[in-house]
């Protein structure tokens, strides 16, 4: 089952470890891989059910496919292939899904309904000093067992997986989401933060 890149301006199918398009030269660093079989079937509720991660073979950690750290150890992971990670509930129960920051010092939980993110909000113990980071950021939502982010602060911008995000966005295991900052070839910048979604 292969899995690859589209790219967002041309289309073409690209590797999945691939960080520039071969057909136009676009940078798809940040786009998520997907099952080839997925884009004929124009099912959203497969594709949606599937998160694309790398799993760490020194400690089990799931990280966002572009990944070349481990979010949890710092091991080097840039050569591990991505993989599907089916996301099923545990005995029927309801997922509670965590942040945990991507210097590993900081994790949080995120309950049903909304939650406001900000230097002045929650998580401020751990955003107070990233001064890229507004004091009203971004707001993240559980709904029926799904995470999402809206970006509420249009000077500080919210990334995900290295794409900045204008609207709410959906969030799987494995993303990698920034508060201020992005990725720049394998280069987080000191005032913003960086987290990895989990599920706990």
């Amino acid at each position: 089952m292969a899995l690859i890149k589209v790219c967002p301006q041309c289309s073409k199918h690209n590797s999945a470890t691939a960080f520039e398009c071969v057909s136009c030269g676009f940078d798809i660093t940040g786009e998520r891989p997907v099952q080839e079989e997925f884009l004929s079937r124009n099912d959203e509720s497969v594709e949606e059910a599937v998160a694309i991660v790398k799993t760490c073979p020194y400690c089990g950690e799931k990280n966002a496919s572009n990944a070349r750290v481990c979010a949890s150890c710092g091991e080097d992971i840039s050569d591990q292939f991505p993989e599907s990670f089916e996301q099923e509930s545990i005995d029927g129960q309801k997922q509670t899904f965590v942040l945990k920051s991507y210097d590993g010092a900081y994790a949080f939980s995120l309950n049903n309904g909304e939650t406001i993110v900000g230097r002045e909000h929650k998580m401020k113990e751990y955003l107070s000093d990233k001064m890229f980071v507004s004091r009203v950021h971004c707001r993240f939502t559980v709904k029926d067992g799904e995470l999402f982010i809206e970006s509420l602060n249009p000077r500080n911008s919210t990334f995900v997986n290295n794409q900045r995000i204008c609207t709410q966005k959906k969030l799987l295991p494995g993303d990698e989401i920034g508060l201020g900052g992005n990725n720049l070839n394998n280069h987080r910048q000191m005032d913003a933060a960086y987290f990895i979604v989990g599920i706990e």
